[in-house]
């Protein structure tokens, strides 16, 4: 999961990462989901979300968390900020900060996700 804001600059710098990791592990039984945060300092603005994702052309699956519950949940303290949960929904790892490319890779092989074949 990856906990984003339309107004966050980082985030913006992340999301072409996420996609291209997006549409290669997609194939390795990896979900990704988009997670809109708000509270604090970050707007809630569902329209200005909508346009991020389209002028990111995100494809991977994106919520809203209006009441912040989610980030709650997963103690979100900054952004962008993700988290990996593994199959039977325990977190595994957590990411304060822009992913880097080819970070999601060697973490999900640490899980034991086989690499490509």
């Amino acid at each position: 999961m990856n906990f984003f804001n339309p107004f966050c600059a980082p985030c913006a710098q992340e999301q072409p990462v996420l996609e291209r990791d997006w549409r290669r592990l997609q194939q390795r039984d990896v979900q990704f989901v988009g997670i809109h945060y708000v509270g604090g300092q970050w707007p809630k603005s569902p329209s200005a979300a909508r346009s991020y994702l389209a002028r990111m052309r995100v494809t991977y699956p994106v919520l809203e968390d209006p009441d912040s519950r989610l980030a709650r949940a997963f103690a979100i303290q900054g952004l962008p900020s993700s988290v990996i949960v593994d199959r039977r929904g325990r977190l595994r790892f957590r990411i304060l900060g822009r992913i880097r490319p080819g970070e999601l890779e060697d973490l999900l092989g640490r899980l034991g996700v086989p690499s490509r074949r």
